[in-house]
């Protein structure tokens, strides 16, 4: 089953969401991490197939309307 390690920088309500909605997909195994930097980790160590920074304006830009860029990371060479 597929690693996808998520960092919440914000940790508001929207971001919460998002995390419980990616938790209920099947053959998806997420994991909450403290930090951007154990994302990248986990992920260039092989410890996670991929992973998943949203920022911490996430949820005051989504209420304002405005786009919001979340990073997707994975290891070269690897699929997604």
């Amino acid at each position: 089953m597929p690693r996808l390690g998520v960092f919440a920088g914000d940790r508001a309500r929207l971001s919460a969401d998002l995390l419980a909605r990616l938790a209920v997909v099947k053959g998806l195994a997420v994991r909450e991490l403290g930090s951007c930097d154990d994302v990248i980790r986990g992920v260039e160590r092989g410890e996670l197939e991929a992973g998943l920074i949203v920022p911490g304006n996430y949820q005051t830009s989504m209420q304002a309307g405005r786009s919001v860029v979340l990073q997707f990371l994975t290891r070269p060479g690897q699929q997604s």
